[in-house]
């Protein structure tokens, strides 16, 4: 049995889900039926809406592409507002909202924070979206019909035993490329189908991204002073999106489309990352 503690590279998560929108819920409406989670989270700030972007079937998605929407800002009265609630005594979580739109994010503050379980995320997540529910009925509104679910893992990866440089992404990423170990910059994207494991069908999609970034070390005290590469280190960002296709779901039935899309970041973790690197963080 291996030793080695577990430490997922994970710096933030995010569940979340879109649903039909309902009129209790527009404008002002927001905050009333937010109250409960506002009395939990009393810090609120105002952030541009989310639209979560539509997953088609390879056919459908090749003949009907994806085309940005154009947002109005002179018609406020046809934007949706998306609050974020926090608090200061857990600011590792953050709650997102809008009337169509509900999501929860848990961040990093520091590596020694211990990045909780999937269920108890997805737990916490699951009552929050059940509050808006009832508010929502209590104000004269209808069930959430739930539309589309959405999860996102952004792991970075800082050098360790697997790896200590640019020259060595091949210990982490399992990607071979010729003359990689001179590469001085990698990106890397790529989308997957999400289908049923008996009929085929499709159920969404999971997008994957690489990429070499730099972090600033940290420097002792409040000293500043032009950053030069001795004060910057390596990493890798990797971001892994699964997105469900259109749905029409109750929030008492959505749990098992939510553990099919963590299914598939997992999977797509696995496949993209090497088994040294897994076996550093105690995941292999």
């Amino acid at each position: 049995m291996s030793t080695t503690p577990v430490r997922p590279p994970v710096n933030e998560v995010v569940i979340s889900a879109s649903f039909e929108p309902q009129a209790v819920l527009d404008g002002p409406r927001l905050m009333v039926g937010m109250s409960d989670i506002l009395a939990e989270f009393p810090d609120v700030t105002e952030m541009p809406p989310y639209e979560m972007a539509a997953e088609l079937p390879t056919a459908e998605q090749v003949l009907q592409p994806a085309v940005p929407q154009i947002q109005f800002i002179c018609a406020p009265k046809m934007q949706r507002r998306r609050l974020w609630f926090t608090k200061t005594d857990e600011p590792a979580l953050l709650v997102q909202a809008q009337s169509n739109y509900l999501a929860l994010n848990w961040r990093r503050q520091d590596d020694e924070i211990e990045y909780p379980e999937f269920e108890d995320l997805l737990d916490r997540f699951s009552r929050y979206l059940s509050i808006v529910e009832t508010a929502c009925i209590r104000s004269g509104g209808q069930r959430l019909s739930l539309s589309q679910i959405e999860i996102t893992y952004i792991n970075i990866l800082k050098p360790d035993g697997a790896w200590g440089s640019f020259r060595d992404i091949n210990h982490v990423v399992a990607v071979q490329v010729p003359d990689m170990e001179k590469f001085e910059h990698f990106n890397l994207g790529y989308a997957q189908a999400i289908e049923d494991s008996e009929s085929g069908a499709f159920l969404g999609r999971v997008h994957v991204a690489v990429s070499t970034a730099y972090q600033p070390k940290i420097i002792a005290g409040n000293e500043l002073h032009p950053l030069s590469v001795r004060d910057m280190s390596p990493v890798l960002n990797l971001s892994i999106t699964a997105r469900s296709g259109k749905l029409s779901e109750l929030v008492d039935t959505i749990s098992p489309r939510f553990e099919l899309a963590y299914s598939a970041v997992e999977c797509a973790f696995r496949k993209i990352t090497t088994e040294a690197a897994r076996q550093t963080w105690g995941l292999a």
